[in-house]
């Protein structure tokens, strides 16, 4: 089975280590918040007008593909311990799941680091109940399409996305409708079934990716 690989965004940005020290580096994106647990919040500033000159210019921007386990180890190897946990600084940044790290998202960082909403980015459309509340079900996902939003299978399909996000311990923006939803739980389980070293094809359909992880494997703990 072929490993699925993470998608990494490379960035420039400037790290304040001290009053007086201000080093420029381009890093992934997911390793901002490994580098202000060691620095402080705030330590790290991404510039609107990168200079052309820097030796790596051309990879600013860029989308590669890397190994998440090879990356997992080598942000654990690139920042070591953290300053105060008593674990290394990428396992207490992505909270001891790899899931965490394959799914970051910079904008959404960011967001909550300046206490803004994110409603932008998970606008509602006409048709998405506002705000259905999860309940413990945790029965057959059943069909995902656009159309059940807004009706009350829409509200059952949400609720069984989210109750399956909760107990596999993954958060997800309480806006957030069906297809939100089922990419993000499709992604996770994904993941889970290849840490599992569990076949699956990439179009199968959620409820089979679903019934193909064990349960330990569904769990809030699973690695």
């Amino acid at each position: 089975m072929a490993i699925r690989m993470m998608k990494a965004k490379r960035v420039h940005v400037v790290v304040e280590r001290s009053l007086t020290e201000k080093v420029p580096v381009t890093v992934f994106e997911h390793e901002i918040p490994c580098i202000e647990a060691h620095h402080g919040e705030g330590s790290v500033t991404i510039p609107d007008n990168v200079p052309k000159d820097i030796l790596d210019y051309q990879a600013i921007g860029k989308v590669v593909e890397v190994n998440p386990a090879e990356e997992w180890n080598r942000l654990i190897a690139a920042y070591g311990r953290h300053p105060e946990a008593n674990i290394s600084t990428c396992e207490y940044v992505f909270q001891q799941n790899r899931m965490n790290m394959f799914n970051f998202n910079l904008k959404e960082y960011l967001s909550m680091q300046n206490g803004e909403a994110l409603d932008d980015e998970f606008e509602l459309t006409e048709d998405e109940p506002s705000n259905p509340d999860a309940t413990g079900d945790t029965g057959d996902i059943g069909d995902t399409g656009e159309g059940d939003q807004g009706t009350t299978g829409g509200d059952e399909i949400i609720n069984a996305l989210r109750a399956k996000l909760d107990l596999m311990g993954e958060k997800y923006h309480h806006k957030a409708g069906v297809e939100k939803l089922s990419e993000q739980l499709a992604s996770e389980i994904k993941i889970r079934l290849e840490l599992a070293e569990i076949d699956f094809e990439e179009d199968e359909p959620l409820e089979s990716l679903w019934n193909k992880l064990p349960d330990e494997a569904r769990q809030a703990s699973a690695d």
